[in-house]
């Protein structure tokens, strides 16, 4: 991601269930590369489906150190 560090922070189950911290786990907006702060990009497509309709079948290959099912329940936090 064009050198953006994003530490993934751990979540619970019941962050993930009740949501409302979306902004201590996001990155600041002028930490975001530019390339991800709009238009219909493949990875604002993904989140979008995934947000809306949910996604099956869905395979992620993370970046070499970091841990698949930490770094999912922070998405999920987020997108709750």
């Amino acid at each position: 991601m064009n050198g953006i560090k994003i530490q993934v922070q751990e979540v619970t189950d019941l962050d993930i269930v009740f949501g409302g911290w979306a902004m201590e786990l996001l990155p600041t907006y002028n930490e975001i590369p530019e390339e991800f702060r709009e238009g219909r990009k493949k990875w604002n497509k993904l989140i979008s489906t995934w947000f809306f309709c949910g996604l099956k079948s869905c395979k992620w290959m993370p970046k070499e150190g970091i841990d698949t099912g930490k770094a999912l329940k922070h998405i999920k936090a987020i997108l709750r």
